[in-house]
């Protein structure tokens, strides 16, 4: 059984802690360890801050992924985010996401900034139009196609002749001749794959 890093608990398989708190009460202790309250690293940090007239205050340092600010606390990177809400509010979010209220994702400004699971970044996304599910690959667009649209408009025709005929072309002859499987044919003669072909 596996033990909280924080209290020496019993945690579930694989996870370091028992609970957010312990959670929080741990990272927020290795990041003021690591000197986010020293001030040098806070003259640092709010150097990087650059205020707008909009009222966002834009993280000018490094940005990863996103547009996310990061900055190096000494022992590892974080999100500009997640300190100045610490500096703001005083506790570490720990497992919790930092979102924003404005658009920019670089904003620093504590009160465009609240706490969120991972439903509430989905839904903030989402709602800012930041979040899109990729266009999908339809017939030969998709990379891993094996067959042509006129592979699969021959293969419905000959299926279609052949269950009129008194020698028809089975899936087994079909699949066969163009290098798939029975059920890629049937796939096919049903209309269930390639739909978007008439």
């Amino acid at each position: 059984m596996a033990k909280c890093l924080e209290c020496g608990g019993k945690t579930k398989p694989k996870a370091k802690f028992c609970s957010n708190k312990c959670s929080n009460a741990y990272n927020g202790r290795l990041r003021q360890a690591a000197g986010i309250f020293d001030p040098k690293f806070v003259k640092r940090f709010w150097a990087k801050v650059r205020m707008q007239r909009d009222g966002c205050w834009l993280w000018t340092g490094a940005k990863g992924r996103g547009g996310h600010g990061h900055i190096y606390t000494g022992s590892e990177y974080v999100t500009a985010s997640r300190i100045s809400f610490h500096y703001a509010y005083g506790f570490e979010p720990g497992t919790r996401f930092v979102l924003h209220h404005c658009t920019d994702t670089s904003c620093v400004r504590p009160d465009h900034l609240y706490l969120g699971d991972m439903a509430d970044k989905m839904r903030d996304m989402r709602s800012k139009g930041l979040w899109r599910l990729p266009r999908p690959l339809y017939g030969e667009d998709n990379p891993g196609a094996k067959l042509t649209e006129s592979d699969v408009r021959a293969i419905r025709a000959k299926y279609a002749r052949g269950a009129k005929s008194a020698c028809p072309d089975t899936y087994g002859s079909l699949a066969e001749e163009y290098g798939v499987s029975k059920s890629t044919v049937g796939q096919l003669v049903r209309r269930t794959s390639w739909k978007h072909l008439k």
